[in-house]
């Protein structure tokens, strides 16, 4: 439960449904550039899930770029069931993609000619 309450504005995020919801317009927390509130709704709040939180997922994300925490930190969240479901390849990508390493035969070369 997390709530972050600014005094010069009174804005408040009793959860990762506030912040999406705050977020659906707006690519930060307050006015047109990154501030130090984006800094500090990011440090309470971990990885939204992307399907149930786009906007805050995404705002997470982009402020995660702009102070420099690796991609490998962000993209580490567990994924779930659905989420690698989702992007396995297809049983018949899998064949072709076996087809197409099994005709590529580096005993031989073409010289064009």
């Amino acid at each position: 439960f997390h709530i972050i309450t600014f005094a010069s504005n009174t804005m408040s995020f009793a959860n990762t449904d506030a912040l999406n919801t705050h977020l659906a317009d707006k690519s930060y927390i307050e006015g047109w550039s990154f501030s130090p509130k984006d800094s500090e709704v990011f440090s309470a709040f971990s990885l939204p899930c992307p399907a149930a939180h786009p906007h805050a997922y995404r705002w997470y994300i982009h402020i995660a770029a702009l102070t420099g925490l690796p991609t490998a930190l962000i993209n580490s969240a567990p994924a779930t069931p659905a989420s690698v479901a989702a992007h396995a390849p297809a049983k018949d990508e899998k064949k072709v993609a076996k087809k197409a390493a099994d005709d590529d035969d580096d005993d031989e070369m073409d010289l064009g000619f």
